[in-house]
């Protein structure tokens, strides 16, 4: 069964208060994976034909430097671009990343055998 785009937002979304009733339970140290908070922010936005500024990245709890760090691997793997250079930066995904989120969200998880 594959998801409608509606389904894959709301499991994007689930996923991003999950990651953040996470971070309220335990040490941040735990579970460093700031990446893919920006992933998920990003896809999320495809889904809604948005880009991203920076401040949307405020799940990912970073400061600008780590931030930057992070938007700068993620470009140097070809899963995002940049449309504007300048303190207003928006961000959006590549073809690829989209094309990889889309693959990850395209169905359903099974947890029943968790």
């Amino acid at each position: 069964m594959t998801r409608s785009p509606t389904q894959k937002l709301v499991a994007v979304q689930d996923a991003l208060t999950a990651r953040s009733a996470r971070r309220a339970l335990f040490p941040a140290p735990l579970f460093m994976d700031p990446a893919w908070d920006v992933l998920l922010e990003l896809y999320a936005a495809a889904l809604q034909e948005q880009e991203c500024s920076m401040e949307a990245f405020s799940t990912a709890r970073l400061g600008v430097k780590p931030l930057l760090d992070v938007l700068d691997r993620l470009s140097a793997e070809g899963l995002i671009a940049t449309l504007q250079e300048d303190p207003q930066a928006k961000f959006h995904l590549t073809d690829s990343g989209l094309s990889r989120m889309e693959c990850f969200f395209s169905s359903p998880i099974d947890l029943s055998r968790c």
